[in-house]
């Protein structure tokens, strides 16, 4: 999971930073996350994370400071990532929960910070979204929140399942078989024993070959071509 914190207050940092290190430790699962004064330090960085941890009124009442403010910055988050990432807003005025509707913040909490109800958001949160288009998966303790999208193919070798993407590749310990019901729903089917293959990605293929948009071409088992002419055309109306 990746988390980004902004915040102006270091000591509110350092406390929120050690409250992520222990829900990580846990719940065993590793967090990355990183802390920022400032949402013009984040702004560049927005692919960087899946949920924001925000000051709501950081710049508010800093008659210097033009930066942006916790609502500025949830705004340009939605325009830049629409529904892929989440909010949740630190505050330590309550009656922000009306504006955060506006953003569709996924919660607030109030300052000082209870805990508990940090540790029950994270957990509500990870639920949430295993419902939603998105795949949690767990690699080498890390959980990763992943747009479904964005997949290209999956592979199987050995024991461990390699998902890949445009440009980087994620390993996760688990069965190929337990992603293809998952993902079928989403235009993905399995073209080969070792293969599952995200149907929107195709641009051409043939009996013996896929080619994605990316340029790789992956192989199709003979048995599968007819099925996989079904599931193109299916998943590819418009």
């Amino acid at each position: 999971m990746r988390i980004a914190v902004c915040d102006d207050n270091r000591i509110i940092l350092n406390e929120i930073s050690a409250m992520l290190d222990e829900y990580s430790e846990n719940q065993k699962i590793k967090i990355r996350y990183s802390c920022f004064e400032s949402y013009e330090d984040i702004a560049e960085r927005i692919d960087d994370f899946d949920l924001f941890l925000l000051d709501y009124r950081m710049n508010d009442f800093d008659k210097d400071n033009d930066g942006l403010n916790g609502m500025e910055f949830a705004r340009l988050l939605r325009e830049k990532s629409g529904k892929t990432k989440s909010v949740i807003f630190i505050t330590a005025y309550p009656e922000i929960v009306y504006d955060a509707f506006e953003v569709r913040a996924y919660r607030f909490l109030t300052k000082p910070i209870d805990k508990q109800k940090l540790f029950k958001a994270l957990n509500d949160y990870i639920v949430s979204y295993s419902d939603t288009e998105t795949l949690l998966v767990k690699s080498n303790d890390e959980v990763h929140l992943i747009n479904i999208s964005d997949i290209y193919y999956l592979e199987v070798s050995r024991k461990d399942t390699f998902i890949y993407f445009k440009d980087r590749c994620l390993k996760c310990h688990r069965t190929i078989s337990s992603f293809e019901k998952e993902l079928e729903p989403y235009g993905f089917m399995r073209i080969h024993r070792s293969f599952i293959i995200n149907t929107h990605r195709i641009v051409s293929f043939d009996t013996r070959t896929a080619k994605l948009d990316n340029g790789e071409k992956i192989f199709i088992s003979q048995k599968k071509y007819p099925e996989l002419c079904e599931a193109y055309l299916k998943n590819n109306k418009n």
